[in-house]
């Protein structure tokens, strides 16, 4: 199973990461965060079914619509 989780991301590791970085770029802070805990390590990239899940969020990302307003401005805290 982790050979195939390995295979998976690293097939579609690329198109994982663009669909989030975009994503995060138009606001999305759940894409932003989730980048980041793959960055730091703290997603389990050796696990058949993650995988699978980020890639099925990856493919619905980048099917969305494009933002066509203003930029997304960060919450005031």
């Amino acid at each position: 199973m982790a050979t195939e989780a390995d295979k998976a991301l690293e097939e579609h590791g690329k198109e994982i990461t663009k669909a989030l970085r975009e994503s995060a770029e138009k606001g999305n802070a759940t894409c932003a965060r989730l980048l980041l805990a793959l960055a730091d390590g703290l997603i389990d990239c050796e696990d058949e079914a993650v995988v699978e899940q980020l890639w099925t969020y990856a493919q619905q990302l980048a099917a969305e619509k494009q933002w066509e307003g203003p930029p997304a401005e960060p919450d005031e805290d």
